[in-house]
């Protein structure tokens, strides 16, 4: 197998964006969001339980420089990227998420245990996929994981070396302020040897047990506010400052940390342990060979430096969700057989790409994750946008409503196994009769435009289905309900409604969703002419290029002054729009906008995301873009959009293959002459998804 990891840098979006410089219709597109990509370089396994790299106590991720941010530039609460240790878990991508996890913080180290607290500038630092290298004061630290456990190796430069375990950690630092770090609460810690210590406590209400083991420690020992002591078990109920954990003192110059943790019980913990108990280089190789697996999913042609950010992206568009089946969450899954996963932290991005693509690549993994989500929709009767290891299910309620219905039906219509119309239609109709969501049916719209739009996408989504399954009284009343759509569209402007709140953009930025009644909508505001002007304003045709806000955190200046302007891949809320213009019969514009993103907007290195990516919604569209085809959730459609590869194999969920083949591509040979699916030639620009998944061979001839 060809070495596909060999492309990724998995710190690409950990910086601040440096992007090139746009020109033409890109330099007049708007950043609403923070610059950066939020992303860390930690070493994981594809939706993997586990991560473990560098902690400074950087937003968002545990690692970095960075000062909390929204919008505008990026400020550091440090001026140079540091290292205090290695935590396990992170999240990827997100932003103000308001839980980082960030546990058992471990650090080698000489000296006192206070020493153990302090932030190392980073002098020496690589990583690669399943793999991370940093050296902590002169310390040699690097990680990688299996698929139940972290693995720690240091290298001392001399003897008398000590490894400290913070298990109060939680979150990020402290100095950026109380709601990005917690208190564990009700912590019980076990010392059971010189070379073993338990853990167990409660994070953000999720009751957590940790089993750590230490190999080359000829002591340990039990530590309070860096204070040594010489109890061998102590029950602390937690408090904001409090610091506690354990110490190991080590026996020459090389020591390795392993690390698990359970919802169940510290024998579950210490089992897996006892299963995965590889050594270091070998849980290296293998998480290497797993991440070389799944990148082949997707075989390309192109230049080595595309080759670069293309596998780049496709890493980060796999980090996330986490899959923890045999574990337990809020009691989720009822029935330990089912799927469990955690961290669909950003649903509201990841269902519009990320989603779509997992479901077209990945079987097995997308029973999980998908099944994980039927778990939960079983468990509460809805599902919630975002789902974590935290006990606050509705942790999110702007975003978005009703998304996972159609995060089921992308499952389900790419064929992946235990997911069926009938769930999808029993959580609709539970979801529908949820008070929080009364308002749609009992209204006619939500309080928030967006929200109103998510529901009627979801109906007729579900009246779709509803009529495959001979259901008809049901689809009625979903037809019925997706007319609630006019109710939040202005026909007069062709725009949205001026009535409503909006959330990371204007009313601008959700006007031009690639709903199913987009050809109604366009009708009723007047034609496509009328459309086609306002998509032109809207993504800058004629425009003077903008200046990027570069305050940090001037969300009231860009409130009070953006232009209704495209966000540019800054973020997600309208990364779908350049489609729009299909519906119009202006698909060379749909292919000039694509073009420009790919130049001016992803790019190699730290810097090389223009924006928060997301849980990897930023990452996985920019993959669809480069291949040229685009999902739309909920919906059985593939768009063709630009295709910047010479050719390309998707190795599909259920065994078979789709290649892309374009002819006459040439960096001025943007636009699509023709495309045939299978030797069919595709008139309108659209294919089903059901028709992908049976493979075969898409030709694009480009001019």
């Amino acid at each position: 197998m060809k070495d596909y990891c060999k492309y990724v840098n998995v710190f690409q979006g950990s910086g601040v964006i440096d992007l090139p410089k746009p020109e033409g219709i890109a330099a007049t597109w708007y950043f609403r969001k923070a610059q950066c990509g939020n992303t860390t370089p930690a070493a994981c396994l594809p939706f993997g339980k586990l991560s473990c790299g560098a902690y400074s106590g950087g937003y968002p991720t545990g690692y970095g420089t960075h000062n909390p941010n929204s919008c505008g530039s990026v400020t550091h609460f440090i001026e140079k990227k540091s290292v205090r240790g290695i935590a396990h878990m992170s999240q990827s991508g997100t932003g103000a998420i308001g839980f980082y996890y960030n546990y058992a913080l471990t650090t080698p180290f000489y000296g006192e245990l206070k020493d153990s607290s302090v932030l190392h500038e980073i002098e020496k630092e690589s990583a690669a996929p399943g793999y991370y290298y940093v050296d902590i004061g002169g310390i040699s630290a690097e990680a990688t994981v299996t698929e139940n456990t972290a693995l720690h190796r240091y290298l001392f430069p001399k003897n008398g070396g000590r490894i400290a375990i913070d298990l109060s950690n939680d979150g990020l630092s402290e100095a950026l302020g109380e709601g990005l770090s917690g208190v564990v609460e009700n912590a019980e810690i076990k010392l059971i040897s010189e070379n073993e210590v338990l853990m167990s406590g409660f994070f953000r209400k999720i009751k957590l047990y940790f089993c750590i083991r230490v190999s080359g420690a000829k002591g340990s020992k039990l530590w309070d506010d860096y204070s040594e002591t010489d109890s061998k078990s102590r029950s602390i109920e937690g408090a904001r400052g409090k610091k506690y954990g354990a110490v190991f003192e080590i026996e020459g110059d090389r020591a390795e940390v392993r690390l698990a943790l359970s919802t169940h019980s510290f024998e579950a913990a210490q089992a897996y342990l006892d299963a995965e108990n590889v050594d270091f280089d070998t849980a290296k190789e293998l998480a290497y060979k797993k991440w070389n697996d799944a990148l082949s999913k997707i075989e390309i042609e192109c230049g080595e430096r595309e080759k670069e950010i293309f596998y780049s992206n496709l890493y980060h568009s796999l980090v996330k969700p986490s899959i923890w089946t045999g574990e337990t969450v809020c009691g989720v899954p009822e029935n330990k057989n089912e799927p469990l996963c955690i961290d669909y932290s950003t649903l509201w991005d990841i269902y519009k790409t990320q989603l779509p693509l997992i479901f077209t690549l990945f079987d097995e993994e997308s029973r999980h994750i998908a099944g994980g989500l039927k778990a939960v929709a079983k468990k509460f009767g809805h599902i919630p946008v975002c789902f974590a290891l935290m006990d606050d299910k509705n942790v999110e309620t702007q975003q978005a409503r009703m998304l996972g219905d159609l995060v089921l039906y992308d499952a389900y219509r790419r064929g992946i196994a235990g997911i069926d119309a009938d769930d999808i239609l029993t959580n609709t109709k539970n979801e529908l009769a949820l008070k929080m969501f009364s308002d749609y049916e009992r209204e006619g719209r939500c309080p928030r435009a967006t929200h109103t739009l998510d529901m009627a996408d979801a109906c007729a989504m579900a009246a779709e289905l509803a009529r495959e399954k001979g259901n008809t009284d049901f689809a009625e009343r979903l037809e019925k309900l997706t007319e609630n759509y006019k109710n939040v569209c202005d026909f007069e402007t062709g725009l949205l409604t001026d009535a409503s709140p909006y959330y990371e953009g204007d009313k601008w930025n959700y006007s031009f969703r690639l709903s199913r009644y987009f050809d109604e909508r366009t009708e009723l505001s007047g034609g496509k002419n009328k459309i086609i002007k306002l998509l032109d304003s809207f993504f800058g045709y004629g425009e003077e290029p903008v200046i990027q806000p570069i305050e940090p955190n001037c969300g009231n200046f860009i409130e009070e002054t953006a232009p209704h302007r495209f966000e540019g891949y800054n973020n997600e809320p309208d990364m779908e729009t350049p489609f729009a213009y299909i519906f119009c019969g202006e698909h060379k514009k749909t292919c000039e906008i694509i073009d420009a993103g790919i130049k001016y907007m992803f790019t190699t290195g730290d810097g090389g995301l223009p924006g928060n990516n997301d849980s990897g919604g930023l990452s996985s569209c920019y993959i669809w873009n480069m291949l040229g085809i685009y999902p739309v959730s909920g919906q059985d459609v593939m768009f063709l959009g630009s295709p910047h590869v010479e050719n390309a194999v998707l190795h599909l969920a259920g065994g078979r293959k789709l290649e892309i083949n374009v002819k006459n591509l040439a960096p001025d040979h943007i636009y699509v002459r023709e495309a045939y699916l299978n030797g069919r030639r595709i008139e309108d620009y659209r294919f089903t998804v059901t028709e992908m998944m049976k493979g075969g061979t898409l030709e694009f001839i480009m001019e």
